[in-house]
């Protein structure tokens, strides 16, 4: 399984609905610890301003280098 550190910058790797826009969003790891579990981070995608942030598997995300 993927390791993340907060503050990390990562992107979709995979998104189950096939060849998406999604795919080229990129954000900043705001926490390591979610009510889904363990194996889930939350991101704030770059440009949203909302104040919610994404709850994503880390299974489904890369680092950007």
């Amino acid at each position: 399984m993927n390791q993340f550190n907060s503050s990390e910058r990562v992107k979709l790797s995979k998104v189950s609905i096939g060849s998406s826009p999604f795919l080229d969003l990129v954000g900043t790891i705001m926490a390591l610890d979610t009510e889904l579990g363990p194996e889930y981070v939350s991101v704030k995608w770059d440009g949203n301003t909302t104040g919610f942030y994404a709850q994503v598997p880390k299974e489904c995300l890369i680092k950007v280098s």
